[in-house]
C-alpha cells in the first residue's frame, strides 16, 4: 500500500497498474513522524467488541463480515475462537507508529487517469504496528485467589509495567502463580512472533514490540489509510447500518454457538467413563459443530453477493440483503433453535453427571432384575435426531443452488423449519423426582435404581420405566404422587405407660 494507489470501494480491493500520483514531484508528498505508543486493555471478545480495537469502518466491517476481505496480522485477531465459558479471558492490545506520509491536496488539482473500477486514492498512511495478546486461564480451578478479576488486575499491572524487570517484581506470590496458568496467544503485525506464548514471553514482546519495526521504522506496515474519493463515486450508495448490525449478530451467535459445543464436547471428553456408553452423544455434538461451519461459510457467501449487489447498484438495492437475514431468522439454524437443542443436550449430559456423583449405576440399556426396579432413561439423547436431519436438508438445499451464485436466500422458504422441542423442564422434573426417591429409599429395601439411555419418541426428553419381577409394570412411572395414608395401614409397635408407639408405613412409590 502506497500513497496514490487507486482503491476499489466494491470489492475492497486495490486497482493493479493504477499506481499513479506515486511520481509526482517530492513537495506533493510529505513524511511527518509520529511515534507513539500504546497499551490498552480489551474488556469484552465479541465481534463488536473486535471490530471497535482495530477501528475498523462501516464498509470493510461488511466486506470482513461476508468474506469479501481476508484477515492477516494483527487483524487475524478478528478470527481468533470465542470466548470458552470454562475459561476467564483478558486481551491486551498495544498499538505503536512510525511516521504519517500523505499526499499534497495540490496533486488532486489536474484530472487523474485511473481504472474504471476505481473510486477512491489512497492519500494517507499512518505507519507502525499492532499486536493483540489473548490471557486465557488454562486451569481456573487451580488457580490461587479469586476469579477473572484477579486476572485483570495481573493484566492491569502489565499495562502500567515500564519493564519486564519491574513487571516481575510488582507482582505478589499468588500472581506469579496463576501468571503461570495463563495460555497466551500474539496476532501482531509481526509475523514471526505470533503464535502461543508464556507469560513471560509475552510480556517481553509487548516490550520489545517497537524495536522489531527497524531502527528507522522500515518495516512497519500500515495502520490507517486516508482515501479521497473519485468523482464517479456515489458515497450514498452503502449497506444501512441496521442491516450491517443484523449481520453481524448472526456471525456473532454462529461463533457462540460453536465454542459452547465444543466446551460441551471437552466436557464427555472429561467424563468419557460415563460417556463412553453413549457415543453417538458426542457424534451429535460433532455433526452439529460441522453442520454449524457449513451453514457459516454459506451464509458468508450469501452476503457477500448481496454486498457487492448493494455497492454496484447506482441505487441502494438491498432486496438480497434482507431476503438472506429473513431467510436466517427462519432456518434451523436461528439463534433460538440452535440455543434450544444445546440446552437440551446440556441437560441430558448434566443429569447422567449428577446420577454419577450420586453413585447410581448408568446402563447402556434398561436391565430389568428380579427384584423391583426403576430406571431413569434419557429418550433423545441417543438415535435419530430430527432437528440434525432438518439441518442437513436445510445445507444440502443450500449447495444444490451453488451454480447460482446465490448462496442461501430465498429457496429455503420451501419448508418450515424443525423447532426442538424444550425438554429441560421434563428431564429436571423426572431428574429431581428419581434422585429424590433414591436418597430416600430405606435401608434394606431391595429397590434398585438405574440410569439408562434409549431412543422413544413417545417421551421426549426422559421417562421412568418401573420394573416388576423382570417386567415392565410402567414405562412412565409417576413418582411423587401424595400417598394414600388411608391405605397404610398402621400397625401396634410398643405401649409404655401412657404411651402407644405406632408404625405407620407409607408406599413412596405407590407399589
Amino acid at each position: 500500500l502506497d500513497l496514490g494507489m487507486m482503491y476499489d470501494c466494491c470489492n475492497d480491493c486495490l486497482c493493479s497498474g493504477t499506481v499513479t500520483l506515486c511520481l509526482f514531484e517530492s513537495n506533493m508528498r510529505q513524511s511527518l513522524p509520529r511515534p507513539h505508543k500504546e497499551v490498552m486493555c480489551i474488556e469484552g471478545d465479541s465481534l463488536q467488541d473486535r471490530f471497535r480495537a482495530l477501528n475498523v469502518s462501516t464498509s470493510l466491517k461488511a466486506s470482513v463480515l461476508s468474506g469479501l476481505v481476508e484477515v492477516g496480522g494483527a487483524a487475524g485477531y478478528l478470527n481468533h475462537p470465542a470466548k470458552s465459558k470454562n475459561k476467564d479471558r483478558v486481551t491486551l492490545q498495544c498499538r505503536t507508529s512510525t511516521r504519517l506520509d500523505m499526499l499534497s491536496h495540490r496533486a488532486f488539482e489536474e484530472p487523474v487517469k485511473r481504472d474504471s473500477k476505481a473510486t477512491h486514492v489512497v492519500m494517507a498512511v499512518l505507519y507502525g504496528a499492532q499486536a493483540f495478546v489473548i490471557f486465557d486461564d488454562k486451569d481456573k480451578e487451580k488457580r490461587t485467589g479469586g476469579g477473572e478479576a484477579d486476572m485483570h488486575s495481573v493484566i492491569k499491572k502489565l499495562v502500567s509495567s515500564v519493564s519486564a524487570d519491574h513487571m516481575s517484581s510488582s507482582l505478589s506470590d499468588n500472581d506469579k502463580i496463576n501468571s503461570l496458568l495463563y495460555q497466551c496467544t500474539l496476532h501482531s503485525d509481526v509475523d514471526h512472533l505470533n503464535g502461543s506464548m508464556t507469560y513471560g514471553q509475552a510480556v517481553q514482546t509487548l516490550k520489545t514490540l517497537p524495536k522489531h519495526l527497524g531502527q528507522q521504522g522500515e518495516k512497519a506496515v500500515p495502520l490507517y489509510a486516508w482515501l479521497y474519493p473519485l468523482k464517479n463515486l456515489d458515497t450514498s450508495v452503502q449497506i444501512t447500518q441496521g442491516f450491517l448490525s443484523e449481520a453481524e449478530d448472526v456471525v456473532e451467535h454462529l461463533r457462540q454457538v460453536t465454542m459452547r459445543c465444543q466446551d460441551m464436547m471437552t466436557l464427555l471428553d472429561i467424563n468419557d467413563d460415563v460417556m463412553k456408553w453413549f457415543p453417538s452423544a458426542k457424534e451429535k455434538l460433532a455433526e452439529f459443530s460441522e453442520l454449524l461451519q457449513k451453514y457459516q461459510s454459506e451464509f458468508k457467501r450469501g452476503l457477500a453477493m448481496a454486498v457487492k449487489t448493494v455497492r454496484e447498484s447506482k441505487e441502494r438495492d438491498e432486496k438480497r440483503l434482507r431476503e438472506i437475514l429473513q431467510n436466517h431468522d427462519q432456518s434451523p439454524f436461528c439463534s433460538q433453535y440452535t440455543h434450544q437443542w444445546l440446552n437440551n443436550k446440556d441437560e441430558e449430559i448434566k443429569a447422567l453427571l449428577i446420577c454419577k456423583e450420586k453413585n447410581i449405576p448408568i446402563v447402556k440399556e434398561e436391565v430389568p432384575t428380579p427384584n423391583r426396579t426403576l430406571c431413569f432413561t434419557l429418550t433423545s439423547l441417543v438415535g435419530e435426531d430430527p432437528y440434525l436431519s432438518t439441518m442437513k436438508q436445510y445445507i444440502h438445499s443450500a449447495l444444490e443452488t451453488t451454480t447460482n451464485q446465490s448462496g442461501i436466500t430465498g429457496q429455503q422458504q420451501t419448508q418450515h423449519a424443525f423447532k426442538p422441542p424444550d425438554l429441560t423442564e421434563k428431564i429436571q422434573s423426572d431428574l429431581h423426582l428419581f434422585t429424590t426417591s433414591n436418597e430416600d429409599r430405606r435401608d434394606g429395601e431391595k429397590f434398585y435404581f438405574l440410569v439408562a439411555a434409549i431412543p422413544d419418541v413417545t417421551f421426549p426428553g426422559s421417562r421412568i420405566g418401573l420394573y416388576q419381577h423382570g417386567h415392565l409394570i410402567s414405562c412412565n412411572f409417576k413418582l411423587g404422587t401424595k400417598p394414600n395414608l388411608a391405605s397404610s395401614n398402621p400397625s401396634l409397635s410398643t405401649t409404655y405407660n401412657n404411651t402407644i408407639k405406632l408404625y405407620l408405613y407409607i408406599n413412596i412409590y405407590n407399589l
